[in-house]
C-alpha cells in the first residue's frame, strides 16, 4: 500500500527500562515506514529517559518529550498537542504489536470510508514474551453508534488497537481528572463523533496483563474511577439503544462487584458512596422489576461470562 500519509504513534513511557528495548524492536519491524513515534517520558526515575533519547539519536522518526510525572492521560495529551501525522495511533510501552499493526489498520481506514478502524487484542499473562506475530486474517465489518453490545469482549475498545484520522479527534483530549479507563472514554467520545467505525477481526496487538497494573489493582478510590468513567459512557448512549442497555448492565455488574469487594473492608466511606450510586442506578426506568430487561440484567449480574457467551452466540446465528 502507498505510505504517503504520516502516522503518529503515541506512547507514554514510565519506569519502562526493562521493556522499552522490546517495544522499540516492534517499532523497527513495522511494515508501514512513514511513522512519527512520540515517546513521552513521564518523569521516569530509571533509565527510560536515556533509552528514549538513545533511540531518537539513531532513528529520525522518533521524537522524545520529557515531562514531570503526571500520569498517562496527561502524557498522551502532551503528545496530541505536538503530533503531526494525518493518522494517530497509540501503543503502551509494556505491550507488543505485530509487524502489520500500523499497516493493516491504516489500510482498513483507507478502504472502508471510515475515519476510525479498530482491531481486537491478543491478551496474555506471559510477561516474558519478546515478540508477537499475527497470522489471522478477516473481513472488515462496520459498527454503528448505538449498536455496540458492551457485554461482548470485543466491544471493549480502548485506544491501542485503533487508528484515528486526525480530523475526527480535533480538540478531543483524555480526561485528566481520572487515573484509569481514560482510554475507554476517549474511544467512545471519538466513536460518538464519527458515528461508526470499521472493525478488523485480526488481533494485531498483544496486551500483556501485569498483576501490578492499574486495571488489575484492588478495589479502592482509584478503581472507583472506572465506575465513574462508565457512568459517563452510559449517559452518552442513545436511550433505548443496544449500547445503552448493555453498557448499563455492565455498569451495574461493576458496581455490584465493587460493593461485594468493599463490604466489611477498610474504607467504609467509599463503600457507602458506591452503595448509594448503585441504589440510584436501580431507579432507572429500564430496571423496572416487571421488564424483560430487568430479568436480563439480574441474570447477567449473576452469570456475566455465561450471559456474554450466549449473547455472542446469538449474534453469530
Amino acid at each position: 500500500m502507498e505510505q504517503n500519509d504520516k502516522v503518529s504513534l503515541i506512547t507514554p513511557v514510565y519506569q519502562s527500562e526493562s521493556v522499552l528495548p522490546r517495544f522499540l524492536r516492534c517499532v523497527r519491524k513495522q511494515r508501514y515506514r512513514n511513522l512519527e513515534v512520540i515517546l513521552v517520558d513521564d518523569g521516569s526515575a530509571d533509565w527510560s529517559a536515556e533509552l528514549c533519547d538513545q533511540a531518537a539519536s539513531v532513528d529520525p522518526r522518533i521524537r522524545v518529550l520529557h515531562k514531570d510525572h503526571g500520569g498517562v492521560a496527561k502524557a498522551r495529551n502532551a503528545a496530541l498537542d505536538i503530533c503531526t501525522g494525518r493518522y494517530i495511533m497509540f501503543a503502551d510501552a509494556d505491550d507488543l504489536f505485530c509487524a502489520q499493526y500500523v499497516e493493516r489498520l491504516v489500510d482498513a481506514v483507507k478502504t472502508s470510508d471510515c475515519r476510525i478502524a479498530a482491531c481486537p487484542a491478543f491478551d496474555t499473562h506471559d510477561t516474558g514474551l519478546e515478540s508477537y506475530e499475527c497470522t489471522e486474517q478477516g473481513e472488515i465489518r462496520f459498527v454503528e453508534w448505538g449498536e455496540e453490545n458492551y457485554l461482548l469482549r470485543e466491544s471493549h475498545r480502548v485506544i491501542w488497537g485503533t487508528v484515528f484520522e486526525r480530523s475526527v479527534l480535533k480538540d478531543l483530549r483524555f480526561d485528566e481528572r481520572y487515573t484509569i479507563s481514560t482510554d475507554t472514554l476517549f474511544f467512545v467520545q471519538a466513536f460518538a463523533r464519527e458515528g461508526r467505525y470499521a472493525f478488523l477481526p485480526e488481533p494485531l496487538y498483544c496486551y500483556i496483563m501485569y498483576e501490578q497494573s492499574l486495571s488489575h489493582r484492588k478495589y479502592d478510590r482509584i478503581k472507583y474511577d472506572d465506575l465513574l468513567i462508565w457512568c459517563s459512557i452510559v449517559r452518552m448512549m442513545p436511550e433505548g439503544s443496544e449500547s445503552y442497555r448493555t453498557s448499563l448492565m455492565l455498569l451495574i455488574s461493576k458496581y455490584k462487584e465493587m460493593v461485594r469487594a468493599l463490604k466489611n473492608g477498610e474504607d467504609p466511606e467509599l463503600f457507602s458512596t458506591v452503595l448509594q450510586d448503585l441504589k440510584t442506578l436501580r431507579k432507572e426506568p429500564l430496571l423496572d422489576e416487571r421488564s424483560v430487561f430487568a430479568l436480563k440484567a439480574r441474570f447477567f449480574c449473576r452469570f456475566p461470562e455465561f450471559y456474554a457467551a450466549l449473547a455472542d452466540l446469538w449474534r453469530k446465528l
